[in-house]
């Protein structure tokens, strides 16, 4: 299972939708073959720093992360683990 592709397709989609320094994704699909309810989509873990972060909650950091991705979950992204920064937390 090769998700290189998928993984520079979010990783431009973010960069277009935040004012990032740093964005790093893992690929985690290989630990998750197999598991329940799973439709092929990836499993990613993404790490993501943007000054667009800065005062707001972890809530709606996640729900502009999703609104930016839509279209990519549940089809393409299976699961995404979310550790979303701004500068002065990372």
């Amino acid at each position: 299972m090769n998700n290189d592709k998928l993984i520079s397709e979010v990783e431009e989609l973010l960069s277009v939708c935040f004012n990032t320094s740093r964005i790093e994704i893992i690929d985690d699909s290989k630990n998750h073959l197999g598991h329940s309810g799973n439709t092929g989509g990836a499993h990613l873990n993404l790490e993501i720093v943007s000054v667009d972060f800065e005062g707001l909650s972890r809530i709606k950091r996640h729900k502009l992360i999703y609104k930016c991705l839509d279209g990519f979950i549940p089809g393409k992204i299976h699961a995404l683990k979310v550790i979303a920064l701004s500068p002065s937390e990372f």
